[in-house]
């Protein structure tokens, strides 16, 4: 499987919050979790929101001028991580990245980096929140 390339789009507009994943709770008060769209297989939750440089949504263009909006997570335990870490196009300077696949059915969800910390780029169209 080829790797796709990627390319930090500088015209990108300030993040808004992700509606209906950013401010919802579940019945403990803990951030929701988040699912697989596809599969609806258990991904990671809210409370693993982290933001990168300086924010927590970012929106991204790859060469191929497909743009994704993705949230960082600090961890996505329903991810599996495929391909060689690779440095060339990386959205964020000084960290690597690999494709992040759901663990239930294998549908891309997104990117896993890595630099002097690590964290999960997950694509938020392809999230739904555990109660939907």
């Amino acid at each position: 499987m080829a790797l796709p390339w990627f390319r930090f789009d500088t015209t990108i507009r300030a993040a808004d919050p992700v509606p209906e994943i950013a401010d919802r709770k579940d019945d403990t008060g803990r951030g929701a979790g988040l699912r697989c769209r596809a599969c609806r297989h258990g991904i990671t939750s809210r409370q693993a929101a982290v933001p990168v440089n300086g924010r927590q949504v970012h929106v991204c263009t790859n060469p191929s001028g497909i743009t994704f909006e993705f949230g960082c997570y600090s961890q996505a335990p329903g991810c599996t991580v495929t391909g060689r870490p690779a440095a060339e196009h990386t959205w964020f300077p000084g960290y690597t990245w690999q494709i992040a696949q759901c663990a239930g059915c294998g549908t891309h969800l997104g990117w896993r980096f890595r630099g002097d910390s690590g964290f999960f780029a997950l694509i938020l169209n392809r999230l739904v929140c555990e109660s939907d």
